[in-house]
């Protein structure tokens, strides 16, 4: 509860112009995250998300701690982690078609299919975060080769976030064929 009130404090810290100020600011915020309960993590992904869309200096600092939230859910395995994912994924999905941040969007989406563990979706879940951050080949690809998966286990919160995420946009470009696949 002390932590929330110096969030957007934090986050300035995080842009600052100085990199060391910046650098520190990272650091701190990843430590004091890695020390949330599950509610405070729930109660700061919104103060992130909102503050990634404010400004590009914000934008690369809450992309660092939203891998340090990623790493908090998948530790603790956190019930919030459904509801959380689909806010997440976007803003992520979108970071990733800028070519400042594409890396680090790349790796957070990369931090997320490992926290799959249904067996059908993490078999291909390289060509589904490929596929997520832009490359259409490999979305195409990957709507392909679920169609024509069998599933026997349930979906699990992440597996389920990044197929709806993928579907979504596969949904969105043009070609029939795409869309009845997703």
């Amino acid at each position: 509860p002390y932590f929330m009130p110096m969030v957007p404090k934090l986050l300035d810290a995080c842009s600052d112009g100085n990199k060391m100020v910046a650098e520190m600011g990272v650091r701190a915020g990843k430590q004091a995250i890695a020390n949330l309960t599950d509610f405070g993590v729930k109660t700061m992904v919104p103060k992130l998300l909102t503050a990634a869309k404010a400004s590009m200096k914000a934008h690369n600092a809450c992309l660092d701690l939203l891998g340090a939230v990623l790493t908090n859910l998948k530790v603790r395995e956190s019930k919030h982690t459904s509801s959380l994912l689909p806010k997440i994924i976007p803003v992520i999905i979108e970071s990733a078609r800028d070519i400042k941040v594409a890396k680090m969007a790349q790796e957070r989406l990369e931090q997320i299919s490992d926290m799959v563990s249904h067996p059908e979706v993490k078999a291909v879940s390289a060509k589904l975060v490929a596929g997520l951050a832009g490359d259409e080949a490999k979305a195409k690809a990957v709507v392909d080769d679920l169609l024509n998966t069998a599933f026997v286990h349930k979906l699990d919160p992440a597996a389920a976030c990044l197929v709806l995420a993928l579907s979504g946009q596969v949904m969105a470009q043009r070609g029939e064929i795409r869309r009845k696949g997703a």
